[in-house]
């Protein structure tokens, strides 16, 4: 019986009520910054911490559970819900993430340019001095602190709930305007342009400079790192934060969603076969919005500019699931019907 078969089991004992099966793997052989293989990883029943090196001082850091809990295919995200548990707290005007300890202003809606019209016109789009998004947090004062900033593209984009839409952001976020976008201190390769996230259903652009888009002011220490290696010979790529290892072969053919799911889960690669679609926050954490041609992390060497699959499926329409291209414009992300054909990258280990 196929493991595609198995787990089609698995899913309807899942439905009718007795839960989805406990995960278990082994032996997973990780890479370190040198290339060399180092320790295991070893997996462990129940909601604990699950494959984390037993020999060095570096544990896994998983990425935040984009929020999607609905299943819609066996191995997706709503089935696996990888990624650390993502949980708010709400002090008059401020929300602190739990799991990181970053706080978020909450206390108004405002909107700031990126740069000043003055400066926009004139060619001065690193100058954000003047009426803008980042001095407006960097002059904030709020529940007595003064030390707010723009946040990065990332940490906005990880603070959109891909489970929730109209806003898809936890409810402990009082203040949001979901029809519109927020900024991020993080500049597009296109210099007249930076990256937004619009809360709507948490999708991924850039824009001018010069346009009026919401502030949300972020204080903490940004702790969403990676390191990426590749290992030639297997053609895998590890990122030895998160213990995520990424498929990076010579696949070149497209697929539809539904077939996507299905090749990663019967995938024999590199000597392991638990591969699978990875979710969109896993997607976006090997983008990198500053490479000029492929916006995908230097480790990666067989990359398409097309658009590669996520399985995380689109909160309102279940017939969308989220997209990255990882194209010369920087990593944009959408959300595109099921039926059609884009890339596929398949991801394995995790937390």
């Amino acid at each position: 019986m196929k493991k595609r078969e198995i787990l089609y089991i698995l899913l309807a004992i899942f439905f009718i009520g007795c839960g989805s099966p406990s995960e278990f793997k082994s032996n997973v052989i990780i890479q370190t910054d040198d290339n060399k293989s180092k320790g295991t990883l070893v997996g462990v029943d129940g909601d604990k911490s699950k494959n984390l090196p037993i020999e060095t001082n570096t544990t896994c850091k998983p990425l935040p559970k984009t929020g999607q809990i609905r299943v819609h295919h066996v191995d997706d995200d709503g089935y696996l819900k990888k990624g650390s548990t993502r949980s708010y707290t709400r002090d008059s005007q401020i929300v602190t993430d739990n799991s990181t300890g970053i706080m978020w202003q909450d206390s108004e809606n405002i909107k700031k340019p990126w740069v000043t019209q003055e400066n926009y016109i004139s060619g001065n789009y690193t100058d954000t001095s003047g009426d803008t998004a980042a001095t407006y947090c960097k002059n904030l004062t709020l529940g007595e602190h003064v030390d707010w900033r723009l946040p990065t593209s990332d940490e906005l984009y990880y603070l959109s709930d891909k489970g929730l839409e109209k806003p898809s952001i936890d409810h402990a976020f009082q203040n949001i305007t979901f029809d519109d976008s927020y900024w991020s201190s993080t500049a597009s390769k296109t210099i007249s342009k930076a990256w937004y996230v619009n809360f709507d259903d948490g999708y991924k652009e850039d824009a001018n400079k010069s346009s009026n888009f919401f502030v949300r002011c972020v204080r903490g220490e940004n702790k969403i790192i990676h390191n990426f290696v590749r290992d030639p010979e297997k053609k895998v790529v590890n990122d030895t934060k998160t213990c995520l290892m990424w498929q990076d072969g010579d696949e070149t053919t497209t697929k539809i969603w539904k077939d996507a799911m299905i090749y990663c889960n019967d995938l024999s690669f590199a000597g392991f076969d638990d591969w699978r679609v990875p979710n969109i926050h896993e997607l976006n954490s090997i983008n990198d919005k500053n490479k000029k041609n492929t916006a995908i992390k230097n480790a990666f060497v067989n990359t398409s500019s097309y658009g590669y699959w996520s399985s995380t499926t689109q909160a309102e329409w279940a017939e969308y699931a989220w997209v990255i291209y990882f194209d010369s414009s920087g990593g944009y992300t959408y959300d595109q019907l099921k039926s059609y054909d884009y890339r596929t990258r398949c991801v394995r280990s995790g937390e």
